[in-house]
């Protein structure tokens, strides 16, 4: 593990697993974290929310853009 974070620990890669599994794991550990979910559940079970990210080329195309995209990507499930 180096001492830098690149973009290459964002891709969801093996470069990804290898930061939360050394380091925040480490650092950070509770029961929450330990579960390895991919979203924060929290009023009993009730709620989840998570968030996803994209990689879009080119920035803007037909029907919006980038921002757009990443405020209508972000959502809560009920």
């Amino acid at each position: 593990m180096t001492k830098t974070i690149t973009l290459a620990h964002g891709n969801g890669g093996e470069e990804s697993n290898e930061l939360i599994k050394k380091i925040f794991y480490k650092n950070f550990k509770n029961d929450i974290l330990d579960k390895s979910e991919d979203a924060a559940v929290i009023e009993d079970g009730k709620l989840a929310f998570t968030t996803d990210s994209f990689t879009v080329s080119p920035l803007f195309f037909n029907g919006g853009d980038i921002g757009k995209l990443s405020i209508c990507g972000t959502f809560v499930m009920i």
